[in-house]
């Protein structure tokens, strides 16, 4: 597996670097408005087409089935074509989907307009990483994904934040038609701003490219291993993440709005926490991202069984509810830069798109199928108490297993 090379067009300097990370935050932030905005303008669409509440839920099915089907295709392409065009393609085609959304008959429609939205989503992701692994300095990488992805976690509070707020005033489809063209014209601006690494030569393209690289990629026993990996924190961060609300209001007997306030206060976390792993794998950790993930994942298992053995029987003040999601935000929203990073280094260069896709695939497709099951052992057993204790099990096993995998393997 090659080595990565630091792009031609940015010099080795504190202040290109940070211009860099700047530009290539506007995707995710831009990714983030528009898809936490439109989610937290459900409730209008609901009224608007007399949709039920299971109805409602099959937008992120299709959303994210979507973006997890095309990942690898996604992944690839990037690898072919490059960085800037690929945020350009993946921006415009999110972007002109929710523009469609504000025009859709029918919820079908919106529904089947999401799958494109998703695909927008499959390609900006790795075309973004690939940008950082090749643009930042090996020592930086991890750190300079976390500023990058700190956009996620900006744009997901601002659009939940803002678009309720638009689509009562001017109407859901305005809303989010306003957002989408804003995808548009930041992925103009960042096509037209930002100059792509040194493009790397294929003796194959197309179909045979695709099964060049993953052939390549599943016969790299620790690349696979962190895919799977990725599927499990996955699976234990999206289901507590997805579920965190209703667990605090039915649970712990909080009101509907601090409730929200806790949600938010894990997005809080998450955009801090982002850059602080990213610093840490880099300096403290000296680059060694098996140990990185080993110490997040101990920290997700520890305050999942925290959470388990204490909140239930006992009254919690708010302020010990605020320092729980706040931790919360800075361990389950905060590994997925390292994760990448982790990713890209195992596959090298000249696969960084179609490795993070395959990533993406494995990641996706645990979000898509743990939090139902969370939900469903929930209903079974009254609370979410055997839910934590059993995901903060699955985490304390699956972490260190990952280390000692590496560990083995590099000796």
């Amino acid at each position: 597996m090659g080595g990565f090379r630091i792009g031609s067009s940015q010099a080795n300097t504190r202040g290109k670097i940070v211009k860099l990370l700047l530009l290539l935050s506007l995707p995710y932030l831009a990714t983030s408005i528009n898809i936490d905005g439109f989610v937290s303008l459900l409730p209008l669409v609901r009224q608007d087409f007399g949709l039920t509440r299971a109805q409602v839920g099959l937008y992120t099915t299709f959303f994210f089935a979507g973006a997890a089907v095309l990942a690898i295709f996604a992944g690839s392409l990037v690898d072919r074509v490059g960085s800037r065009r690929g945020i350009l393609l993946g921006l415009s085609c999110m972007g002109c989907a929710m523009l469609l959304y504000g025009v859709a008959p029918s919820y079908s429609m919106i529904l089947f307009l999401a799958i494109f939205a998703g695909l927008g989503l499959s390609i900006i992701t790795p075309s973004v990483n690939r940008a950082v692994l090749t643009g930042a300095p090996p020592g930086r990488r991890a750190t300079s994904m976390g500023v990058m992805q700190s956009g996620i976690g900006i744009g997901g509070f601002t659009g939940a934040s803002l678009l309720p707020v638009l689509g009562a005033s001017i109407g859901w489809r305005s809303s989010i038609q306003g957002t989408a063209a804003l995808s548009i014209v930041i992925a103009i601006i960042v096509f037209f701003a930002y100059r792509d690494e040194e493009e790397i030569p294929r003796a194959v393209t197309g179909a045979a490219a695709l099964k060049e690289d993953l052939i390549s990629l599943f016969a790299d026993r620790d690349l696979l291993c962190a895919c799977i990996m990725g599927t499990v924190y996955g699976s234990v961060s999206a289901s507590a993440i997805f579920h965190y609300t209703v667990f605090l209001s039915e649970d712990l007997h909080l009101t509907a709005g601090l409730a929200g306030l806790g949600l938010g206060l894990i997005h809080i976390g998450g955009i801090a926490g982002r850059p602080i792993w990213g610093w840490l794998s880099d300096g403290i950790f000296g680059g060694d991202r098996a140990r990185t993930m080993l110490a997040l994942g101990v920290l997700i298992s520890g305050l999942y069984f925290l959470v388990g053995m204490v909140a239930y029987g006992a009254y919690l003040p708010l302020s010990i509810i605020v320092v729980l999601s706040l931790l919360l935000g800075l361990s389950v929203l905060s590994w997925i830069p390292v994760y990448f990073v982790t990713v890209g280094e195992l596959a090298g260069e000249g696969q960084v798109g179609t490795a993070t896709g395959l990533a993406m695939a494995f990641n996706r497709s645990g979000m898509l199928l743990a939090p139902p099951l969370f939900g469903l052992l929930a209903d079974a057993t009254g609370t979410y108490q055997a839910g934590w204790l059993l995901l903060g099990a699955i985490m304390a096993i699956a972490a260190p297993g990952f280390y000692l995998w590496k560990n083995r393997r590099d000796t």
